[in-house]
């Protein structure tokens, strides 16, 4: 999602823009998710294991990210997302 990067951007904490991105992303989750129901296109046996794992990654982050100094997360995202993107264009 490119909203984190746009917000810092725009000079807001990356606490906020990380909370902003969280909530658009459930509103752009859940309109996909309805039209995917209507096709039948939904895996839900690897639906709930996604949703269990990513539940837990998000109450271990908002641990993390709210007793770390903003330096300090701002780095360990960036750092996040750069090892992501190599490792998408390394299997793209």
């Amino acid at each position: 999602m490119i909203i984190y990067q746009l917000l810092t951007f725009c000079q807001v904490g990356p606490l906020t823009a990380i909370g902003t991105g969280h909530v658009l992303q459930i509103a752009a989750d859940s309109a996909g998710c309805l039209g995917n129901l209507r096709y039948g296109a939904i895996d839900f046996t690897l639906a709930w294991w996604l949703i269990a794992e990513e539940l837990a990654g998000v109450f271990i982050g908002v641990h993390i990210a709210h007793r770390v100094r903003t330096e300090y997360l701002r780095a360990m995202v960036a750092g996040l997302c750069i090892v992501i993107g190599g490792w998408m264009l390394s299997h793209a």
